[in-house]
């Protein structure tokens, strides 16, 4: 029997392993003390580049989105109840993982998910677990998850949803667990057999060792193969598959993402530390492929409890993988995207739009106090300034225009209605824009990191084909999201005049009512002018990508509405058919149909444009129709009323 050639089919037939169960559930003590990450270590494991959702990113962003997507915030705390960050809580589950296991980073919106799979809560409704109070039913999580999954999204229950993130998530957690298993293995080394005469005097042998051995195996089984009986050759033959069978599954447990550039430039893909060896197996390879990254990460796990040298292996490690990206003209700003993230933009100018909003609160009630009203402005620039630099910074990580995904339509929207309410505050000084800028600020970046917490994945993704085109993307989209802000800032004009008729505010300010009007249909205008040339900027991209200029799309149709609503309400205007009142409600509407066209028809999940579908955003859609659809009807019937006015 000749066991070249059986090794080479060996290798060539065999199926990855299911690797799910990679934990016996067994605690841990809690007294068990957590590493305390050197600084340096930590912002080192950060900067490292890998390939992960078809992008290179710092491992820190993918550390972020995965505990954010698992815990529904970017911080866990450890068993001994000190705070982590991601990259802190990352590097547990690389390196400690019995300790990672006991982490509370699994958040369950609800017990009745885990009564559904046989487990006792905490007594409250939402609370994080973690994953060894979850594993005694991971058996039957993944069951009903499979079950579930058979199921037509818009027919599962909340909880069967719930239960299929779960099994996700668990998924995912494991797969962290297991990526740097390859470093501890060992495997078991029999009297009397091949692997012996290579390893004399030891009952097991690391990874690292087999591999360096390996070439020299094949030799030795080339050689003797011949003059093995049958017998030997089957135990031999055993001991390789059994071999095989292992690393393979060792493969599987590190592909959770890439990190090594590959020497070809011409190869897109990254490479696990597995895959730069795995030609050692190769039947017709006889030297030793080049070992080093895969010997620093095993390197790393013998360091792990000395701080110093771990630190020196880390630095030599992400220094090697950055200039093999460097070569490639990869990664080149990953250092600006730590920054980013660490700089918290977005989180400061949400801040910052909150305090505005108070001070303009106090500033209406102390009869418009000029140092309030600049304190007001003031405030705002600087949200704003905080704002304008996050989507500059995402531009210039991504190497795109502004506006690629709905999480950015949402940044960008807020730019835009905020930055037109201090042209209008300029030309106009009627203290009602800059008003609107603290609510609208803080309203927009609310729901921005509302929907990073609800779909817990990277917001600079990977484009779909479609978008992959930055010329398209910059006078297209961009002008529609121009459009979208525009459209809501009339609708936030809408609901002032409406409000202030209810409740009777200025009531005798005809000119008051009359700046109002006049920013409602001056928005208005903004809006049809954009919505009107990136609908038709749209078009042709159509005709470009799929050969047609219309197609009765949903989204077009959502684009459409926008411009002929926009034009209904214009020529009312000009036809005298409505007044003030009426001029409102036409923009609060104007409002629900933004909505609709911007999230509504990404999920109905059809057409070409169905790229944008979002978790959970019917409900919130439908709570906003409803209640501003209530809020039309009873404010028009209270203004119409009280102020004899027609429609």
């Amino acid at each position: 029997m000749n066991l070249i050639l059986v090794l080479s089919i060996t290798l060539s037939t065999f199926n990855f392993l299911n690797t799910a169960e990679l934990s016996s559930g067994k605690n841990v003590s809690s007294s068990i003390t957590t590493p305390q990450w050197d600084r340096e270590i930590t912002t080192l494991l950060e900067k490292l580049p890998i390939q992960s959702d078809g992008r290179i990113k710092p491992l820190s962003t993918h550390a972020r989105f995965l505990l954010l997507r698992l815990s529904g915030r970017t911080s866990t705390q450890s068993p001994d109840g000190k705070s982590l960050s991601p990259a802190e809580w990352f590097l547990l589950c690389l390196f400690y993982p019995e300790i990672a296991k006991q982490c509370p980073a699994f958040i369950i919106h609800d017990q009745a998910v885990l009564e559904n799979i046989g487990l006792q809560g905490h007594g409250k409704k939402r609370d994080r677990y973690a994953y060894n109070e979850l594993f005694p039913a991971r058996d039957e999580l993944m069951t009903q998850a499979q079950r579930y999954s058979q199921i037509p999204p818009a027919q599962r229950t909340r909880i069967q949803e719930q239960l299929l993130n779960l099994a996700d998530n668990i998924l995912d957690f494991e797969e962290v667990l297991g990526y740097l298993e390859f470093t501890r293995y060992t495997f078991p080394i029999q009297d009397n057999s091949l692997l012996a005469s290579f390893f004399p005097d030891q009952k097991e042998a690391s990874l690292g060792e087999i591999i360096q051995s390996f070439p020299e195996i094949k030799k030795k089984l080339k050689t003797v193969s011949q003059s093995m009986n049958e017998q030997q050759a089957q135990e031999t033959l055993a001991t390789i598959r059994n071999f095989l069978g292992e690393v393979s599954q060792l493969v599987q447990k590190s592909e959770h993402f890439t990190v090594i550039p590959p020497d070809d430039p011409s190869k897109k893909e990254w490479l696990s530390p597995l895959d730069t060896i795995i030609n050692v197996f190769d039947p017709t390879i006889e030297e030793i492929p080049n070992i080093q990254l895969f010997a620093l990460f095993t390197q790393l796990e013998r360091e792990k409890g000395n701080p110093e040298l771990f630190k020196k292996t880390l630095l030599q490690l992400v220094q090697k993988i950055q200039q093999k990206a460097e070569t490639r003209g990869e990664a080149t700003k990953i250092n600006l995207e730590v920054f980013y993230y660490k700089a918290k933009f977005l989180f400061y100018g949400q801040w910052l739009f909150f305090v505005a909003l108070i001070i303009t609160a106090i500033w209406w009630l102390s009869l418009e106090n000029k140092f309030l009203k600049f304190s007001v402005f003031s405030v705002n620039t600087l949200a704003w300034t905080f704002l304008i630099t996050a989507i500059i910074l995402r531009c210039v990580i991504r190497g795109r225009p502004p506006v690629t995904t709905l999480y950015e339509t949402i940044l960008f929207s807020t730019a835009t209605a905020v930055l037109l309410t201090f042209i209008i505050e300029r030309f106009t000084r009627d203290n009602i824009s800059l008003s609107l800028a603290s609510f609208l600020g803080l309203l927009g970046l609310f729901l921005a990191n509302r929907y990073e917490m609800k779909e817990g994945t990277d917001t600079m993704p990977s484009l779909v084909a479609v978008l992959d085109t930055n010329f398209w993307l910059t006078i297209h989209v961009t002008t529609i999201v121009i459009g979208y802000g525009a459209g809501l800032l009339a609708s936030a004009f809408g609901h002032v005049w409406i409000l202030g008729k209810m409740f009777n505010i200025k009531q005798h300010d005809k000119e008051f009512y009359q700046r109002l009007s006049r920013g409602i249909y001056g928005t208005l205008c903004f809006c049809f002018f954009f919505s009107f040339i990136g609908t038709v900027l749209g078009g042709i991209w159509a005709l470009e990508s799929w050969g047609r200029f219309w197609g009765w799309d949903p989204k077009e149709n959502g684009a459409l509405l926008i411009v002929l609503w926009c034009l209904i309400v214009i020529h009312a205007h000009l036809g005298r058919m409505i007044n003030s009142l009426g001029e409102a409600m036409g923009s609060i509407i104007l409002g629900i149909i933004v909505s609709f066209s911007w999230w509504g028809v990404n999920l109905l999940g059809v057409g070409l444009h169905s790229y944008g579908f979002t978790r959970g955003a019917w409900n919130a859609l439908l709570l906003f129709w409803f209640i501003e659809s209530i809020f039309i009807i009873s404010g028009a019937y209270i203004v119409f009323k009280n102020n004899k006015q027609r429609i």
